[in-house]
């Protein structure tokens, strides 16, 4: 008995609020307008709709992030964007395999000699302090940094 009460209030709860969506695959960077059919492509997307909003917070607020890579030099989560207003909330809310980065994607590499690879940088990372680089889950050593 208690569960089925448990799982009636949260599909109650569920049902009453407004979804924003994401997707680092589906969506178009600047075109989304986080529906399921035009989700945003990036957290920072959502994160501005999602304040935009918070003013007339009359339901909850579930952001879906969809599985998929998102980078960002620009994100910064705080409590403005997860707030309790008048009882209802902000959930950020992540299925499967959304994977979070602190920054970009470094493309264009080439075979430079010795077993050396080489890429410029994009000037977004550059202006954020590279602090370390990871290749499929190993921290490798930086030589030089060099702009795009």
């Amino acid at each position: 008995m208690k569960s089925c009460c448990l799982s009636a209030l949260l599909t109650v709860c569920m049902a009453s609020a407004q979804h924003f969506h994401v997707s680092s695959s589906r969506g178009e960077l600047g075109q989304g307008d986080g529906t399921v059919a035009r989700p945003f492509a990036t957290l920072y997307e959502a994160q501005i709709a999602v304040r935009k909003v918070l003013g007339q917070l009359n339901e909850n607020i579930v952001v879906k992030i969809a599985p998929g890579e998102y980078y960002s030099t620009e994100i910064v989560f705080n409590q403005e964007d997860s707030p309790t207003v008048k009882g209802k909330r902000v959930i950020w809310e992540g299925g499967g395999e959304a994977k979070v980065f602190g920054g970009g994607r470094i493309e264009g590499w080439e075979h430079y000699r010795h077993g050396i690879w080489r890429a410029k940088l994009p000037r977004e990372l550059v202006d954020n302090e590279v602090r370390c680089l990871t290749i499929e889950d190993y921290r490798v050593r930086i030589i030089g940094l060099g702009l795009a």
